[in-house]
């Protein structure tokens, strides 16, 4: 049985993600950090925010929490979702969660024949497109190098990408080591989701608040100008 390698991981640089949006050739569209959740900082954010990338630690308190809910895990939503099976390719994976659900236009260039390739499997083969797909593998390989961090020898990372995007109606959170999809909140109305998502952000802040790990960035997928 073949092992699937452990890639080294995106630096969280809205500038690596938007060279990642061009090698896709999907050009009306571009990442941008958020600096807080403050009204006065959202205000700063370009409207509308079609996802948000979260980079989180993956702490202890974080690992108790996500095994007690997925003991509980519904499969609620029909957004399209894949198992991460690459290790350190999260921010991918973010990427690919971001454009399949909370784009309305990906061109016809590239980046939207890869996404459709990735939409029509089925959920439980989609991991497979991460896994063989020689064009999104050597994508990532060329972006995590194009970072300025510096990365250890055994490719350890302690920080995890999760995506908040719109699917359908409804806003959900798209995490490759979750069971499915989660869906965290109704009705939704118009394209942006930067205000209705702050609250879902503000609960991975405060489940960290104790151990005073602040090690948390936020990049937005917004509409080129």
């Amino acid at each position: 049985m073949s092992v699937n390698p452990v890639l080294k991981p995106l630096e969280c640089n809205p500038d690596v993600f938007n060279k990642f949006l061009t090698k896709l050739g999907i050009n009306d569209y571009e990442f941008t950090d958020v600096f807080g959740l403050d009204p006065d900082l959202l205000a700063f954010v370009p409207r509308p925010v079609r996802a948000l990338l979260l980079v989180f630690p993956i702490s202890e308190t974080y690992e108790t929490f996500k095994t007690a809910q997925d003991a509980n895990y519904k499969h609620e939503s029909n957004a399209c979702w894949s198992q991460q099976t690459v290790g350190n390719t999260c921010g991918t994976m973010a990427v690919l969660h971001a454009l399949a659900n909370g784009v309305p236009n990906l061109g016809n260039g590239l980046g939207s024949d890869l996404i459709h390739q990735f939409q029509s499997l089925k959920e439980e083969d989609r991991h497979e497109f991460m896994e063989t797909n020689p064009e999104i593998i050597a994508l990532h390989k060329e972006l995590a190098d194009s970072g300025e961090s510096s990365v250890s020898d055994d490719l350890s990372c302690e920080n995890h990408y999760v995506c908040l995007t719109k699917s359908g109606k409804d806003i959900v959170e798209l995490d490759g080591r979750r069971k499915g999809p989660l869906l965290r909140k109704f009705g939704l109305k118009g394209d942006d989701i930067l205000n209705d998502s702050v609250s879902i952000v503000k609960e991975y802040l405060d489940r960290e608040k104790e151990s005073g790990n602040n090690d948390f960035a936020i990049l937005a997928l917004v509409d080129k100008s």
